[in-house]
Order: structure tokens, then sequence, then C-alpha cells
């Protein structure tokens, strides 16, 4: 009885050890709460405004770590589409805030010139509460770049929530 005993105090131990090293579920907070990130797009000689929009976000059950999103880029009149992932690769959990950073890969709808890939890195920055097991503040930073399908235009690109 007293080896059952200290088994469950070793494997509860374990597994509350592993909880909170684990990255929480941050499926939503991609979304933004419904609001646009913005930054710029240059190319060098130009810099625009660019607006993005993530409308569904989704883990990825095969890597736990991997979100697939979709949702809309707006560059002056140009609206497309995108679906992609963020990856997360590094988690640091503190006791009332946290900092998760990785990379992003998102693919516009091919119809036109002024369509391609978006690539690059993020940071999110966070409280967390114990209590929700929530977490609130985010600070969203991505930074990268973006290629045309044909690969003749590249411009770096940045935005923020």
């Amino acid at each position: 009885m007293r080896k059952f005993f200290l088994f469950f105090i070793l494997a509860a131990g374990l597994m509350s050890a592993q909880k909170s090293s684990q990255t929480p579920d941050i499926r939503r907070v991609w979304l933004n709460h419904n609001m646009s990130y913005r930054g710029t797009i240059s190319d060098g000689k130009s810099i625009q405004p660019i607006t993005l929009n993530i409308f569904s976000s989704d883990l990825d059950l095969d890597h736990q770590q991997e979100y697939f999103v979709s949702g809309e880029t707006r560059v002056k009149n140009m609206v497309s589409k995108f679906e992609g992932k963020i990856k997360v690769l590094k988690f640091k959990n503190g006791k009332k805030s946290g900092k998760i950073s990785g990379e992003y890969d998102m693919a516009e709808k091919p119809d036109g010139k002024h369509t391609g890939v978006f690539t690059g890195k993020f940071t999110l920055k966070f409280r967390w509460d114990d209590k929700t097991e929530k977490i609130s503040g985010e600070e969203m930073h991505f930074r990268g770049e973006w290629k045309n399908y044909d690969g003749d235009l590249t411009s770096k690109t940045e935005w923020n929530n």
C-alpha cells in the first residue's frame, strides 16, 4: 500500500510538471478578437499599409504545436484569401506572463501577379491567469517577407495586433 501511495504521488507530480511546460491552447489567439492585424509591406522602393485578418484557426492534431489558419490580406484595393500554418517553436512560461515564438507560412490564393506567399517569424507575449487558465493582454508581432508566385517580386513585411 505504501509503495502504491508513493507511486501515486510521483505520477501526480510528473503530470503537474508536464502540464505547466506545455503550450496553452492558443488557437483562438490568432483570431485577434476579430480585429485586423496592421502593418506594412515594402519592396525597398515604396512602403504600403497591409491589413491581415485571420478568420479561422484550428490545431493540427498530428502536430500539437502547429495551427492551420485562413483569412484574407488587403493591400490598397487588392484583397486576397490565404491559408497557411503558424508553428510554435519556443514557449516560455512565467507565473504571470509568457512568451511564445515561432514561424509562419501563409499562401494567398494564386489569382494574379500580386499574390504570393508570406513567410517569417512571430512573437506572442501575454499574461496568464492560473484561475481561469486563459491568456490575456496578447501582444503579437509578425516579421518576414512576401514573394509572389512568379518569383520576380519580393517584399519585407511586418504586422502587429
